[in-house]
């Protein structure tokens, strides 16, 4: 194979296009004894890039920052422990770097036990966090998913979301939550007896002032602030009154929500009496302004339909604000796209019948006469017009919802319901 003209690097297949010389990289490791921040600070960002990160790894970079991190966390050095653990997350991010993880178990330790449940430090747990949650990729029996499955552990991941003002923080703990769920499901007994459905609630009854223009009454509007939540110290926790939750923290809420609905215990328990105000904040978040929240809400809402569809077929505004959500799908998201038509139909359906269980079939809806609907026919047309600008469904889900708002039609119709709105509803079943 020639030679690479002078003064420009060999690409590596395996490592990527390198744009940095590889020199200046283990120049860069080298310097990290002796001028540490500058030095793993542009190596934190260089380990973004495959072709930096292949010489980074090739190099024994996590080997080398074991000791590193071993001494900030001795000398509780939360910035340098940060830089350490960014660094190494970033390394974790490409094959080669997530495979060298799977036998770094002193960096497991320095981690899971040093950083996660031993530090203060808002910026060092949240490297922390990103890299455990890239750790959960990894098998079961390794120490790295040993360390995070311990109860410590997952009480402290629990304890953070609970209590952190912090709003990377808490995007990043509510990531490592989902990924422990993922990884391994027969965790949610743990997690929900360490208080994890408690603080979802108070996080979703948050990102409900934060994102709904009209917050209830009682709510308080306040500004966020970093740090802790704990009491008589810091202000409230993330639901509290004075808590502000950002986009990419309310999706990682909801998404851990989500993969928390996937246990048998989770259902369970999002039905129990003490849940009682987290279906009715889900379906009250529906009326949120901002497109990701409310893709990721759609997926909730299904996970959890159970608990949900009659509180949507109780409110006939909620009911509005699911298809203007189901209206306003981007185009590529066909997961929330179908998550929103099922929910409608099985709200549809659970109006005429509220005994039963519902569900997104292709039954056909009762006769009109069965209906007790509170929708109203000006509430109908809205809903109707909305849905003739809605992406396209699975045929089943979107015939049974044309199909009923007919039923429907008919059920409220009083003084007249008007050609124009029958016209509506045909062309809302010729989509079907």
């Amino acid at each position: 194979m020639p030679a690479p003209p002078a003064g420009e690097e060999e690409e590596d297949p395996d490592r990527g296009t390198l744009s940095v010389e590889e020199s200046s990289i283990l120049r860069l490791m080298l310097g990290l004894g002796t001028d540490f921040e500058p030095c793993a600070t542009l190596l934190w960002d260089l380990a973004v890039s495959a072709g930096a990160a292949g010489v980074m790894i090739a190099h024994g970079a996590l080997s080398l920052l074991e000791p590193l991190l071993a001494g900030a966390v001795g000398a509780g050095q939360g910035r340098a422990a940060e830089l350490c653990l960014g660094m190494a997350a970033n390394l974790a991010a490409h094959p080669q770097g997530l495979r060298q993880l799977a036998d770094a178990d002193g960096l497991a330790e320095l981690a899971a036990d040093g950083v996660l449940q031993g530090s203060a430090d808002p910026g060092a747990l949240t490297e922390a966090c990103r890299l455990l949650t890239a750790a959960c990729a990894l098998g079961p029996h390794c120490a790295w998913r040993r360390r995070l499955a311990q109860p410590a552990a997952l009480e402290r991941a629990v304890w953070i979301v609970a209590n952190t003002l912090d709003q990377l923080l808490l995007q990043r703990a509510y990531d490592l939550l989902t990924g422990l769920l993922h990884a391994d499901p027969a965790l949610a007994p743990a997690l929900l007896q360490a208080g994890l459905l408690a603080a979802l609630q108070d996080t979703i009854l948050a990102c409900v002032r934060a994102f709904v223009r009209a917050p209830p009454a009682s709510a308080e509007d306040g500004s966020g602030s970093s740090g802790w939540g704990e009491e008589g110290e810091g202000g409230p926790p993330p639901g509290g009154a004075g808590a502000v939750v950002s986009e990419e923290a309310a999706v990682a809420a909801l998404t851990c929500l989500e993969e928390l609905g996937g246990s048998q215990a989770g259902q369970e328990a999002m039905l129990a009496e003490e849940a009682c105000q987290l279906p009715a904040a889900l379906v009250q978040l529906l009326g949120a302004e901002c497109g990701a929240v409310s893709e990721a809400l759609l997926l909730v809402l299904v996970a959890y339909r159970a608990a949900t569809t009659p509180l949507l077929a109780a409110q006939p505004a909620a009911l509005q604000h699911l298809a203007q959500a189901l209206a306003d799908c981007d185009a590529g998201s066909e997961d929330a796209c179908d998550a929103a038509w099922y929910l409608l139909s099985s709200a549809l359906r659970h109006m005429a019948q509220p005994a039963g269980a519902g569900g997104g079939g292709g039954a056909a809806p009762p006769a009109a006469a069965a209906w007790h609907t509170p929708l109203t026919l000006d509430r109908l047309r809205a809903l109707v017009g909305v849905l003739q600008h809605a992406p396209p469904a699975p045929a089943s889900a979107q015939a049974y919802a044309a199909a009923t708002c007919r039923c429907l039609m008919e059920a409220c119709e009083g003084a007249g319901g008007g050609g124009e709105l029958r016209q509506a509803i045909q062309r809302l079943e010729a989509r079907a």
